[in-house]
């Protein structure tokens, strides 16, 4: 779970890649460690290969979970409907594909934990379904609160049938799934509560005012509606125009009990997921003003556009008994939301999964190129290429035309070979590096190879 690099102790820490933090030569994971722990645990048994797998497997096991959870809420017609449209949600099947995020193994123990919840055929489904909550906690225990917020509202609704050992059970339940958690955060970070997050690196905010612990990024109105309006009506209209439809005829029709749970406790999370991530100005993509699938907020939204489905299904499902002509509508509308969810997925922009897959190829062209140049113990400074070159190659991840780092690492170069990776990079651009940035901690930089230059003494 973490490893020492004696030679961050010279260098104020920063030989480390940018998802991982260094704490007096103590190099250690900043993301939360459900993923960390559970995937690793796996592959002790099957092997490493296995990791890649386990993202896509709990995305489809969701599919199921989603049925099953979906039928208790409405009934087995919009239950087949919501999990078949849910097999082609965009958002879900994209960061499906992204082994290594979190936010699809979240909403998927989320809805195994709500499937037990309802489900009164095994004894201690309360428990079970606690334990599935916290493990999805560990997943992202950055949600908590509203998570908190949801399960509170649904014990307060469900209060006359819910006795007191059922919320302990629940309480349990999370607490176990948290348990290796709490036992890790005290090993690694010295405290149970305490986390990669709170104790390094935290996401940069460029607009709002923090308000609380609540909202980390401030609340800005104008910012969340525009988020809203792009990344939830304009990058997916075949799937929000639908919802937004099927929640007015759902609005307006009779409901029960649960139904009217479902919705509103949607409503509480959405509300809460738009403000909390909506007022943070993310900007993933180089292009910033582009609106596309691999920005954060698709998929800090999937449960949004996930938990939206069932009422696309009853708009569908509205159309489909109200005429042949709806008929063949509805089923036009399906094909419509399939073909652009393909499209979104695999062939949109720069980020569609096509293009991701040759950007790697690229990558593992120039990582077998500089690992072969370069010494193995040598140390490589880039901005965007750490993981690139890591965990072959020490690395050091420099921001943005910050140089102040080679000020850091003078007095390495003697010892250790040093060298700087930027693949953009001109010759007129490297002489004025050498002569107007890293002169002065007496570095200059010589080209190697396309993109690789040794940091050398310029004494």
């Amino acid at each position: 779970m973490a490893y020492y690099e004696p030679q961050n102790l010279l260098v104020d820490d920063i030989i480390r890649p940018r998802s991982l933090n260094s704490i007096n030569g103590k190099v250690l994971p900043v993301s939360f460690l459900g993923m960390i722990l559970l995937y690793g645990s796996i592959a002790k048994i099957f092997g490493v290969w296995i990791i890649l797998f386990l993202t896509p497997f709990l995305a489809v096991a969701g599919i199921l979970f989603f049925y099953f959870f979906i039928r208790k809420v409405f009934n087995s017609n919009i239950a087949y409907l919501s999990s078949l449209l849910l097999f082609f949600c965009p958002a879900y099947w994209y960061y499906s594909e992204k082994a290594m995020y979190h936010n699809v193994g979240f909403v998927v123990f989320l809805i195994i934990s709500l499937f037990f919840l309802l489900n009164k055929k095994f004894k201690l489904n309360i428990l079970i379904s606690g334990f599935f909550c916290g493990i999805a906690l560990t997943f992202r225990t950055s949600e908590i609160f509203w998570i908190a917020g949801t399960f509170i509202l649904l014990f307060f609704y469900y209060r006359k049938q819910i006795k007191i050992s059922k919320i302990i059970l629940f309480v349990l339940g999370i607490l176990i799934a948290l348990s290796p958690v709490f036992y890790y955060n005290q090993n690694l970070y010295g405290s149970p509560l305490a986390n990669g997050y709170s104790i390094g690196q935290s996401a940069s905010v460029d607009s709002g005012t923090k308000l609380s612990f609540l909202f980390p990024f401030g609340i800005d109105f104008k910012l969340i509606v525009k988020n809203f309006y792009n990344y939830f009506i304009v990058l997916f209209w075949f799937l929000s125009l639908p919802a937004i439809l099927g929640a007015t005829i759902f609005l307006k029709s009779k409901k029960t009990k649960k139904q009217k749970a479902y919705f509103w406790l949607y409503v509480f999370a959405s509300i809460w997921l738009l403000i909390c991530y909506g007022s943070w100005s993310i900007k993933d993509n180089i292009s910033y003003s582009d609106i596309t699938i691999g920005n954060s907020y698709a998929r800090y939204w999937i449960l949004i556009y996930v938990f939206a489905l069932p009422f696309m299904a009853i708009f569908l499902k509205k159309l489909y008994y109200s005429g042949w002509i709806k008929q063949k509508i509805a089923f036009l509308l399906t094909i419509i939301y399939i073909l652009f969810s393909v499209n979104a997925v695999f062939f949109a922009n720069e980020e569609s999964i096509l293009n991701v897959r040759k950007n790697i190829l690229t990558y593992q062209k120039t990582s077998k190129n500089i690992l072969s140049i370069t010494e193995k113990n040598a140390i490589i400074i880039t901005e965007y290429g750490d993981k690139i070159f890591f965990p072959k190659r020490k690395v050091i991840s420099s921001k943005h035309n910050d140089y102040s780092v080679f000020a850091k690492i003078s007095c390495l170069s003697d010892q250790t070979p040093v060298y700087y990776y930027h693949n953009l990079l001109k010759n007129k651009d490297i002489e004025y590096i050498n002569a107007r940035k890293i002169s002065e901690y007496k570095l200059k930089l010589i080209k190697v190879s396309d993109g690789l230059y040794r940091v050398i003494d310029n004494k």
